[in-house]
């Protein structure tokens, strides 16, 4: 399911640019900084097993998978600014 035009916290997905087995990134707007950043969302739904405990653990690597983004400096890897999860249609979005 497309999240395109959806409002994450304060980020506003305007179009899908690329996805995986773990999700999808969306170009986005940042509306209280007023910039354009990318957004990797990774849907609970999509876990073989969606239960309480399937969430809990895709959470736990969505953490540490932005733990890890977030110490790389280099000129082609963007930088992390933000990570949460959020209730979209009944569904956690990573």
């Amino acid at each position: 399911m497309s999240l395109e035009g959806k409002q994450l916290g304060r980020y506003r997905l305007l179009n899908l640019i690329g996805s995986g087995n773990m999700g999808e990134v969306y170009l986005a707007d940042d509306v209280q900084l007023h910039r354009q950043v990318a957004i990797k969302v990774t849907r609970a739904e999509a876990t073989s097993y969606p239960d309480t405990q399937a969430i809990r653990e895709a959470a736990r690597l969505f953490q540490r998978e932005a733990r890890a983004v977030a110490m790389l400096d280099h000129p082609h890897i963007l930088p992390l600014f933000d990570y949460g999860e959020e209730n979209v249609n009944g569904a956690w979005t990573l």
